[in-house]
């Protein structure tokens, strides 16, 4: 008897070490709906039917022909969950491992419980995530591929009281898709992502919105962005998307794939992967859009920084990608290839203080690339690229241009390509025209600036800084050329000036003429003008025409090196004690083909004689003096030409 109890107790004992044993509990597929609890018999272990789940262990749910309902008595603890059928778990389980989904259309009706969950399975399978009960997760590390459709940002947990990591990427693509709801990753909270991890993102329609505030990459990584670590906003999906770290904050990301709209807002978003996902081209970014430039497939930096410190890299906006910089917002990436264009059509805008900057930008190689340079924008280049014989349009309408050369040479070097590949890129000048900043480096401009509106007269073209413009081919805008700056303006071949332009300078600048660099022998640009106005020296202007009026500034002088032909007004302004004045170093200059013109006649003092001409070498002819007022008197003498107010002769009878 006693050996007999003895043998009942040790077969016990086998049967209760057994159980305590396995870490694999696999679901019986025969109820509908069940609950799990300690006291079911709902568990198979090791083949053997009917045991009540211990906690702590493996849960398999095996797949199943319909969606099952598990239900839960109380807390109950899970080392990895496994669901291979549609499954809804209709309470928090605590989650010390990993909860994996292998079938589509499972969900989880209720928070999860635990300090760290890891959440994976295929890419065909989306895990639905509710938010009733209590947020109690710290943190959640996505693997694998699959997709989780969270209800609210409280599936993550509670919004913690410091900045934490709430979600940290550790799988090759897994993706975050805001299913019914809006999410937003506040500043309390961190994504973080592995070397290697992509995170996709994407909403359920366009009046979803995921804001995401702070991004880093492992520390681990030391930060280098070596390594490959990527989000992507696929084109599949819908919605809006805003990064927007906040001031003082630096969201750190490899690569940027995007493929549906982005808007970056505040601090400084830094890009910098090594190699591309899966086909190696070394790519920090890719924007890409659909059949047509579309206001929902957009990468917009808005008062924030898009920034990049890598070298040989290259970003890629293509299949009718667009990229707005606006709002005191920047692009800077001062080594980068920008690809505007490498497949199909995209498009870059810049405007209302934003900066663009870039090693080399690309204007197309498809055919059909934009480029929107607007008011306030900037864009800041090494080098414009085509490589094929592709249409593009390169549109000012306010914006600045600075070519920022790093070579030895003076910045001939801006454009890249024989003169056919550019043959169909439009450089159109709009409304509010175009500005060349010269601030550091020549920019020699190599090919026709045309009006933007057929037939309506542009905004003109406006130079500033103290290097030089030089203007290399004939043009076509119908606004105003204005000088600023020290530098000088030149224009290099016939017409580069416009026909009928009005040539504007001031500040110490100058208008060269100089001769053709491909003539043997050289010699200087005809230009055709309408209007002469402001202060500067006219160098090298023996084929300058100006056909309808001069008028140097008050005070100031329009100084001609050579003889040219000057016809139509000669508009004279003055201040109480000086004038406008023009000067000719050269003799021989005629002056017959000018009308003198007072500007606000009662400006004039009539008790002061005005210098209009200043002449060392001598002139010839005598003004056109027939729209003078009455009573205004010009002296010629050999080298000065003055204007003045005779007083009356009074004889005084005693």
């Amino acid at each position: 008897m006693k050996t007999h109890t003895r043998a009942i107790l040790t077969a016990t004992s086998l049967a209760l070490a057994a159980t305590a044993q396995a870490d694999t509990y696999t679901w019986l597929d025969s109820p509908a709906s069940a609950t799990w609890d300690t006291s079911a018999l709902n568990w198979t272990v090791n083949g053997t039917d009917a045991v009540k789940w211990v906690n702590g262990n493996d849960a398999v749910f095996p797949a199943s022909s319909s969606q099952k309902t598990i239900g839960f008595s109380g807390t109950i603890t899970a080392h990895d969950i496994t669901l291979n059928g549609a499954y809804t778990l209709n309470g928090s389980p605590v989650v010390t491992g990993k909860l994996t989904a292998n079938a589509n259309g499972s969900a989880l009706a209720y928070c999860l419980g635990g300090e760290s969950v890891r959440i994976g399975g295929p890419a065909n399978a989306t895990l639905y995530m509710g938010n009733a009960g209590t947020a109690t997760l710290k943190t959640m590390t996505l693997e694998d591929t699959t997709t989780i459709a969270p209800n609210s940002i409280r599936c993550f947990g509670p919004e913690p009281a410091t900045p934490i990591t709430n979600v940290v990427v550790a799988g090759s693509k897994p993706s975050i898709y805001a299913n019914n709801t809006s999410l937003n990753f506040t500043e309390n909270r961190i994504i973080r992502i592995t070397t290697g991890s992509k995170l996709y993102l994407g909403t359920s329609g366009d009046n979803r919105t995921i804001t995401v505030h702070k991004i880093d990459v492992d520390p681990t990584s030391g930060q280098d962005f070596s390594s490959n670590t990527a989000i992507g906003i696929p084109s599949y999906w819908k919605g809006n998307f805003i990064f927007d770290p906040g001031e003082g904050w630096t969201n750190n990301i490899g690569q940027l794939l995007l493929y549906r709209n982005l808007t970056i807002k505040s601090g400084t978003t830094r890009l910098g992967s090594g190699t591309d996902f899966g086909t190696a081209d070394n790519a920090l970014m890719h924007v890409k859009g659909g059949s047509s430039f579309d206001e929902a497939r957009r990468l917009v930096v808005d008062n924030s920084t898009l920034y990049a410190s890598q070298s040989s890299r290259y970003v890629d906006v293509n299949s009718y990608g667009w990229v707005v910089v606006t709002n005191s917002g920047k692009v800077i990436m001062p080594s980068v290839h920008w690809l505007n264009g490498l497949g199909s059509p995209g498009r870059l805008d810049v405007e209302d203080g934003g900066e663009f900057r870039v090693s080399i930008l690309r204007l197309s190689q498809s055919g059909g690339s934009q480029i929107h340079l607007n008011e306030g924008g900037r864009i800041k280049v090494e080098q414009l690229f085509m490589d094929t014989a592709s249409t593009a349009e390169f549109a000012f309408n306010g914006g600045t241009f600075q070519s920022i050369v790093s070579s030895a040479g003076d910045g001939r070097t801006l454009f890249n390509g024989a003169a056919a590949k550019w043959a169909n890129v439009t450089f159109s000048v709009g409304e509010k025209g175009a500005v060349f900043d010269a601030n550091g480096q020549n920019i020699w401009w190599d090919y026709p600036l045309t009006s933007g509106v057929s037939g309506e007269t542009d905004g003109g073209i406006r130079k500033t800084g103290e290097k030089l413009l030089i203007l290399r081919s004939t043009n076509a805008y119908t606004g105003p050329t204005v000088v600023e700056g020290n530098g000088n303006l030149c224009p290099r071949v016939d017409d580069a000036l416009p026909p009928g332009t009005t040539v504007r300078i001031s500040g110490g600048a100058a208008l060269d003429f100089n001769s053709y660099e491909t003539l043997s022998p050289a010699r200087n640009s005809t230009n055709w003008i309408s209007r002469l106005e402001g202060s500067a020296d006219i160098n090298n202007c023996s084929a300058l025409h100006v056909t309808n009026a001069i008028a140097p500034s008050i005070g100031g002088t329009l100084g001609f090196a050579k003889v040219c032909d000057l016809r139509g007004d000669y508009e004279v302004s003055a201040s109480s004690n000086e004038c406008s004045c023009i000067y000719f170093g050269a003799s021989g200059q005629d002056i017959s083909g000018l009308k003198l013109k007072l500007v606000n006649p009662q400006s004039f003092d009539k008790e002061q004689k005005y210098r209009i001409l200043r002449a060392p070498s001598g002139y010839t002819g005598t003004f056109n003096e027939s729209a003078l007022p009455s009573g205004w008197t010009v002296v010629y003498e050999t080298n000065n030409v003055y204007l003045k107010f005779p007083k009356p002769f009074v004889i005084v009878v005693r």
